[in-house]
């Protein structure tokens, strides 16, 4: 009898649901968590009320939510600052 784990919901995006959300764009490093730091810029970045980012997270703490895992800066925007950056 093989010894099954049960899968969590973060492996089952990991292995499954992100790489077919993806497809082709898939790459390594892209998981259930860096979702999570990109939701939290989002929330930070639309001034939704630190007490619903919290409960949206799932953090006992709004510093949590927003000074660890929300910058206040979309992701694109960073991207986009990196890009001019980096073009010769």
């Amino acid at each position: 009898m093989r010894n099954h784990r049960p899968q969590t919901a973060g492996e089952w995006a990991n292995q499954q649901a992100i790489p077919v959300a993806l497809g082709d764009s898939f790459g390594p490093g892209l998981t259930f968590h860096s979702l999570r730091h990109s939701l939290a810029s989002l929330i930070q970045a639309k001034g939704v009320a630190t007490a619903y980012a919290q409960a949206v997270m799932g953090h006992a703490s709004g510093t949590i939510t927003f000074d660890v895992y929300g910058s206040g800066v979309p992701v694109e925007t960073i991207a986009q600052m990196l890009e001019g950056l980096l073009k010769p």
